[in-house]
């Protein structure tokens, strides 16, 4: 499994399909992954309220409550948000109501087109290659 650190994020940023729809959903999420550390099992299972405490995005948490989930993580952790995860979790909703997603403290954060959980197997993928290709 890779990571991205912080350090080598603008060159991973930039191997980021333009064309695709969810660009500016994926350049964000790779920034929340580089500066918190989580994995994209982690993000792609979090919902609307772990993050925020108004579905629009304006008033973020300061630490993200991670519950623990089989097979990823056993074990809770409460992470604290730099500056530079708070700005991307902002782009994530801002982009999930544009998209129409719902922002509702139930709701995936992380919203395929259909406004279901996104696979993490695919986010996973698209970190592997974007890492590749910066190599």
């Amino acid at each position: 499994m890779n990571f991205i650190h912080p350090a080598n994020l603008s060159q991973v940023l930039e191997l980021v399909p333009s064309g695709s729809r969810s660009a500016v959903r994926d350049r964000a999420a790779f920034t929340v992954l580089a500066h918190t550390g989580l994995l994209p099992q982690e993000l792609c299972g979090l919902v609307v309220g772990q993050v925020a405490y108004d579905g629009l995005g304006l008033f973020i948490r300061h630490t993200l409550k991670v519950p623990p989930r089989p097979g990823v993580c056993f074990r809770g952790r409460e992470i604290p948000l730099n500056t530079s995860a708070v700005v991307a979790l902002q782009e994530i909703l801002c982009y999930n109501i544009q998209r129409g997603h719902s922002t509702a403290p139930a709701a995936p954060l992380m919203a395929n087109r259909n406004g279901h959980f996104v696979r993490a197997k695919d986010y996973q993928q698209l970190l592997d290659r974007c890492l590749a290709l910066s190599a």
